[in-house]
């Protein structure tokens, strides 16, 4: 595309007047939809596609003290505390279930763990009644932290909440859900990159005296 200009009435040279770049983003195919204010957003992939996605569903596997860190630095939460919580809660959680199953089974009995590790939380004796309150307590926590961690990436990015989806997914689907947050960070960061580069080309493109409005446009 060939640029003219054209000279003003003190003899200077001026851009043509702005124009507007539009970019339209279509959302992928299957995701969860939800409605904003004003505008349809939706998650970049469903809760039950994860699979799809082996690079964050691994991670969430492998890596569920560590991801939340990632997905809480890229939404203003600090990620130092966010890895203290989750491993101290699911850490502790896994270490004090392992020490009452053993104590159940110290004393003869088969250890089952919906039936003898509740047994002990309720009328049990210590130490493997302690450390089953403990595991439940530690348990509850490490769900209501990624719950509180999907709650907090929907309004960031303003994802319209559904309470009880929300609730479902954290405590049965939990890295699902983790999964799915790692990769919208990761969709919004790249997102954002390129919006950069489109309004450095378009600057580029037109010179310096140039004036580019870019307009972002979700397609749905």
């Amino acid at each position: 595309m060939r640029l003219e200009t054209y000279p003003d009435k003190l003899g200077q040279y001026n851009a043509p007047p702005a124009q507007d770049v539009v970019i339209a983003i279509p959302p992928d195919k299957g995701a969860d939809s939800t409605h904003g204010a004003g505008m349809d957003v939706v998650w970049t992939s469903g809760l039950k596609e994860c699979y799809k996605q082996p690079k964050h569903c691994g991670l969430a596997i492998v890596w569920p003290c560590g991801l939340p860190a990632k997905v809480g630095k890229n939404i203003g939460l600090s990620p130092i505390f966010l890895t203290a919580f989750f491993a101290i809660t699911l850490v502790g959680d896994i270490a004090f279930t392992a020490i009452a199953w053993a104590d159940v089974k110290s004393r003869g009995d088969k250890p089952h763990f919906l039936y003898n590790i509740n047994f002990y939380y309720f009328v049990g004796k210590p130490p493997g009644s302690h450390c089953s309150t403990a595991a439940y307590i530690l348990g509850v926590l490490f769900v209501l932290g990624m719950y509180r961690l999907r709650i907090k990436t929907q309004d960031y990015y303003g994802i319209r909440r559904r309470k009880f989806f929300d609730i479902y997914a954290s405590l049965f689907c939990t890295c699902c859900s983790l999964a799915q947050m790692s990769k919208q960070v990761d969709f919004e960061r790249t997102k954002g990159h390129n919006y950069q580069q489109v309004q450095q080309s378009a600057y580029d493109a037109h010179g310096q005296s140039g004036h580019v409005n870019t307009i972002l446009a979700f397609r749905q």
